[in-house]
């Protein structure tokens, strides 16, 4: 794929261009979180009730997340090691 030579007009620009701007600004907050869901997470405020249960999941994922990990170079290593290192003196 050839190389795009200039700048490109921004969609909000083009929008305020054209008097869209303010329907272009409402459509695309919602839109956009199909596209960047992270948007949605870290812009949508948390409830209060729910605080301790997101951060007992987020918790959780973590835990799973590093003892994958864990598993993923200890096997790793077998295949490195193929007998057991010997100690530095």
């Amino acid at each position: 794929m050839g190389e795009v030579e200039g700048k490109f007009t921004r969609v909000s620009a083009a929008a305020r261009q054209v008097g869209m701007l303010d329907s272009f600004t409402k459509i695309n907050a919602a839109l956009s979180k199909f596209v960047h869901p992270t948007a949605l997470v870290t812009n949508t405020p948390v409830l209060d009730e729910f605080i301790e249960v997101f951060s007992n999941k987020f918790i959780q994922m973590a835990d799973l997340l590093a003892a994958t990990v864990c598993r993923t170079i200890r096997r790793e290593q077998r295949t490195v090691f193929v007998r057991k290192p010997t100690s530095l003196k």
